[in-house]
C-alpha cells in the first residue's frame, strides 16, 4: 500500500473488501476521490454557472456538503458512535462531488 499511505490512513477494517482483495484506500477516501472525479466531470459546468450567478450560494453549498463527513468522522473519533464503510463512503462522495465542482471552477477561472 506504500505510496497511497500519503493520501489515506489505510486502516484495513475501514477499507472495502471484495473477494479477499482489500482496497488500498479507506471507504471514506474512496468516496472522496470518486466524488471529486465525478463532480469535476459531470457537475463542474453546473457549479461554474451557479458560481457565476451567486458565489455565496456556491460556497454555502460546499460548506454544507462537508458537514455530514465532519459530523460522522468527529463522532467516530470521539467515540460517540461507530460508523460503517457505507456511511463513510456516502459522506465522502458527497464532499467529493462538491470539491470536484470547485476544482472545475478554479481551473476555469485561473487557467
Amino acid at each position: 500500500m506504500g505510496l497511497l499511505r500519503l493520501f489515506c490512513h489505510q486502516k484495513k477494517e475501514r477499507c472495502f473488501t471484495i473477494n479477499n482483495f482489500v482496497f488500498p484506500i479507506c471507504s471514506r477516501c474512496t468516496g472522496i476521490y470518486t466524488g471529486i472525479i465525478l463532480g469535476f466531470l459531470f457537475l463542474g459546468g453546473l457549479f461554474f454557472d451557479l458560481f457565476e450567478y451567486n458565489k455565496i450560494i456556491t460556497i454555502i453549498l460546499f460548506l454544507l456538503s462537508i458537514i455530514p463527513l465532519g459530523v460522522d468522522g468527529t463522532g467516530q473519533l470521539l467515540g460517540k458512535w461507530q460508523s460503517n464503510n457505507y456511511i463513510r463512503f456516502l459522506t465522502g462522495i458527497l464532499t467529493g462531488l462538491t470539491t470536484g465542482g470547485l476544482i472545475y471552477i478554479l481551473i476555469k477561472l485561473y487557467i
